[in-house]
């Protein structure tokens, strides 16, 4: 199951009880969505946009909801809005989170052009394993960083 929320929202982008829009990132919301989507899927994901622009650590309202994710059940945690590679972290056996997953078609330069490809392997239990392929955007066009080209 894939489960996705914003906690950068500008005006209007939230949903109503009437109208369509992104989903708020709220606690108690991620950890009934988590349970519920556990009772039909062997393993959720939950997207975030998330954090603040060019900082690729976590801030505490990133850590509260990547936590609730994986109290309640989620195996892998992805992040992004910051426009920054951030790190990525197992936090338990089977579990993963990406703080913020960089730019990939986006105009970009020094810091904000450095990026990776995140590959995660999930099986029924959770995440078996995972590499970061490194990649480099010039302008809107990403590219293999030639370390990752070799091999």
């Amino acid at each position: 199951a894939l489960l996705g929320y914003s906690d950068v929202n500008p005006y209007g982008f939230n949903a109503t009880s009437t109208s369509p829009g992104t989903a708020k990132a709220d606690v108690d919301a991620i950890t009934r969505d988590v349970h519920g989507a556990l009772r039909r899927a062997d393993v959720a994901v939950c997207f975030f946009h998330w954090g603040v622009e060019l900082h690729p650590q976590p801030n505490s309202r990133q850590q509260q909801f990547a936590a609730a994710c994986l109290n309640a059940g989620a195996k892998l945690v992805l992040g992004a809005h910051p426009h920054v590679l951030g790190g990525v972290v197992t936090p338990a056996r089977h579990t993963l989170v990406a703080w913020t997953l960089g730019n990939f078609v986006f105009p970009s330069g020094s810091v904000t052009g450095r990026t990776a490809i995140l590959h995660v392997a999930l099986g029924a239990n959770g995440v078996r394993g995972y590499r970061l392929v490194p990649v480099r955007v010039d302008g809107f066009r990403p590219r293999l960083a030639p370390a990752a080209q070799q091999g």
